[in-house]
């Protein structure tokens, strides 16, 4: 029969007291160098060693267990996000419960009720909708919860995201230093998504501010994520173009940025001489293929990390679940823009 490996035969294994092996089981990582948890991991793989989650739970009141709800696994900024998230978890002890809402905020109630009822120790929530009173509801009752990347209305809670105010105004200024005088924003019809939102606000308010007239007109929604709708999009933008105005267009978000870019080659305008394009970039999980490269003309973009999000919102749920009254906290994860081929019209 084979023996049952303990926290001791691991302990003996890496040289380390059964006290340090026992932290990291906990998940109790922040109290050891990385070189440290690295090594007591790869004993415990190397050991197949399973500790019994059952005797865990009863002495820590833990299940180990963190909620994680996600508006729409399809985005690639979502796919990012749940793989951030998951090593980090797992990492420290903790098994991921992902769930996807497919931008239902119904089915998104149900979903955390069910996580709450199972008592995971913590959620993080990437919410439907801006309009979430029950969500609150829940941090009220203690439960420790993280919103990733989308706000509540009027509830401030901890949440792990990138500064969209500040990608659209580098976005907008890059165009006007290179010349635009027309600048057309593409979003989807759908903007119950706080941070869509706040990219559209924050549009307006930027090119009324730098252009000095009101852009309302030129906030395209599209009925559907296809290049037919995004098509029709850019031809009702440049029919509007007056002679002289140069004109551009903002996607915004990775998936808009894409469309347009397909759209405007296939009405058969040249990028950057008849129009220019820059957006968003959310495809972080593998920056050795990096999307915008590879077209031609190559794409500006602002580069979003969701992989580094993830990585941070499961961090930060770790922390609140260790200490539940701390402060609440917003963490902006930093975003790069590049200039490439379809924007660049002064050299």
């Amino acid at each position: 029969m084979k023996k049952k490996v303990t926290i001791q035969d691991i302990a003996d294994a890496v040289g380390y007291s059964k006290t340090t092996v026992s932290r990291y089981i906990n998940g109790q990582t922040n109290m050891m160098s990385a070189e440290t948890a690295n090594r007591i991991k790869n004993v415990i793989e190397l050991l197949d060693y399973h500790p019994s989650e059952l005797a865990r739970s009863l002495k820590t009141k833990k299940t180990y267990t963190v909620g994680v709800i996600v508006s729409d696994i399809a985005s690639p900024f979502s796919s990012a996000v749940v793989a951030g998230t998951g090593e980090i978890l797992e990492m420290n002890g903790y098994v991921p419960l992902f769930i996807n809402c497919h931008e239902d905020p119904a089915k998104e109630k149900i979903a955390i009720s069910t996580l709450v009822s199972k008592g995971v120790d913590g959620l993080i929530v990437n919410t439907t909708s801006p309009d979430n009173d029950f969500l609150y509801g829940y941090q009220n009752q203690g439960i420790p919860i993280v919103l990733c990347d989308r706000k509540l209305r009027n509830y401030n809670m901890d949440i792990v995201g990138e500064d969209n105010e500040e990608i659209i105004s580098v976005l907008v200024h890059h165009l006007k230093e290179q010349g635009y005088t027309r600048i057309a924003l593409m979003t989807q019809e759908n903007l119950q998504s706080s941070a869509k939102n706040i990219r559209k606000s924050s549009f307006l308010r930027i090119m009324d501010e730098e252009f000095g007239y009101d852009a309302h007109a030129d906030v395209f929604l599209t009925r559907d994520e296809t290049v037919s709708s995004v098509s029709e999009c850019v031809k009702a933008f440049m029919k509007t173009v007056k002679k002289g105005e140069i004109p551009a267009v903002i996607g915004a978000n990775s998936v808009m940025t894409m469309l347009a870019f397909r759209a405007i080659k296939n009405l058969g305008y040249r990028m950057p001489d008849e129009i220019g394009l820059c957006g968003t970039n959310s495809w972080s999980w593998n920056e050795s293929t990096i999307w915008m490269d590879m077209l031609r003309p190559t794409v500006s973009c602002v580069m979003i990390r969701g992989y580094e999000i993830g990585q941070k919102c499961a961090a930060r749920i770790l922390e609140k679940i260790e200490e539940p009254s701390g402060e609440v906290k917003t963490i902006w994860v930093n975003t790069d823009f590049v200039p490439r081929e379809s924007t660049l019209r002064k050299k």
